[in-house]
């Protein structure tokens, strides 16, 4: 039952509230294991429990506590292969914890940290390869793996990026020799596909970006999984467009921009509307696409009251904790524009 809650509470990106019920359940298996017994199936719990506490300090932008359950995590989780599953069952799962820090990470900015868990966590799935062949699903968080970390070494302006994003797109030609393309597949596609016209941009290779954003909508358009449940497509399909919003800017093409950046925010709002991380994001994405756009007519200031009243009626709780708000709430003093910081404060305020 409190597994439950937690998962609900965090579906729902109420971190807060999950991260107290996950601390439930780590005081059960706290009492359980006091007498001495070391049970692995109880230790796999409390790390499992420790894992998503970790993750709900991530989402609160509380570094220094989501690392300490982190570690805890990765004891327990040590104690209990080592006595139940061997070394190889270990590094497996540690991997998985690894790498759902690291994009934790990722989301409130710390690209160093991420960067450092990523590569733990890759280290831990190439040992645990070692001596077997990957299957499918181990190649598909690898790649999964490979693409945060390409995305965290970006954000520090650092050399590897191609060459882990290079890996990413090596094992993914790999992984569709061993299956179709299904809807796990299909996002890896798609994450791929942002990440490296995005890094195109960055460099001013904006045919290259061109390409790669061309390409990807065409194979989207042909493509025969579609995973909508989660918001996920419609949250990447929303960046891709933003890239493309970023290009027709390069080039001075307002009228091609400003198509593009209805485009995104149409994603975005299909997103929001979801439940979950992704609906999170996509409603952070809609929100500060408005506070950010310094083009806005009158007539489209008014039209943005409407989104923002939209997100402050759907969106129950905040994807990146309290603060978030307010940063934008400074984007917008920043730009001088007096209508987003009226609107934004009334989104605070409910």
């Amino acid at each position: 039952m409190l597994e439950d809650l937690a998962k609900y509470r965090y579906d729902l990106c109420d971190f807060a509230n999950a991260q107290g019920a996950y601390q439930r359940i780590i005081h059960v298996y706290d009492q359980l294991l006091s007498d001495g017994r070391k049970r692995p199936d109880w230790l796999e719990s409390r790390a499992n429990a420790e894992l998503q506490s970790a993750a709900c300090h991530s989402q609160q932008v509380q570094p220094i506590e989501a690392v300490a359950a982190l570690e805890a995590a990765e004891e327990d989780l040590r104690n209990a292969w080592k006595i139940f599953g061997g070394e190889a069952m270990y590094h497996d799962k540690v991997a998985n914890v690894y790498n759902g820090m690291g994009h934790s990470f990722l989301l409130v900015g710390d690209s160093e940290q991420a960067e450092r868990i990523l590569k733990l966590s890759l280290e831990s799935m190439q040992r645990s390869v070692a001596n077997n062949q990957p299957t499918p699903q181990l190649l598909k968080r690898m790649i999964q793996n490979q693409l945060w970390l390409a995305l965290a070494i970006d954000h520090q302006e650092n050399s590897d990026f191609a060459m882990q994003l290079e890996q990413a797109e090596l094992n993914l030609k790999r992984l569709l020799t061993l299956q179709k393309v299904d809807p796990d597949i299909d996002f890896l596609m798609t994450q791929r596909a942002w990440l490296r016209s995005r890094h195109q941009i960055l460099v001013g290779d904006l045919d290259g970006a061109e390409k790669t954003i061309e390409e990807e909508f065409q194979r989207e358009m042909s493509a025969p999984h579609r995973d909508f449940s989660l918001g996920y497509h419609d949250l990447y399909q929303g960046r891709l467009q933003m890239n493309l919003t970023t290009i027709h800017s390069e080039r001075n093409n307002p009228q091609e921009e400003r198509a593009s950046k209805r485009r995104a925010r149409e994603h975005w709002k299909m997103a929001a509307q979801t439940v979950g991380r992704a609906s999170a994001m996509a409603a952070f994405s809609l929100l500060q696409s408005w506070c950010e756009d310094e083009a806005l007519t009158d007539n489209e200031s008014n039209a943005s009251l409407l989104p923002i009243r939209w997100l402050s009626n759907t969106r129950p709780h905040q994807p990146h904790g309290s603060g978030w708000p307010k940063h934008l709430i400074d984007s917008a003093r920043r730009r001088r524009q007096r209508w987003q910081l009226a609107n934004l404060s009334d989104y605070e305020n409910g």
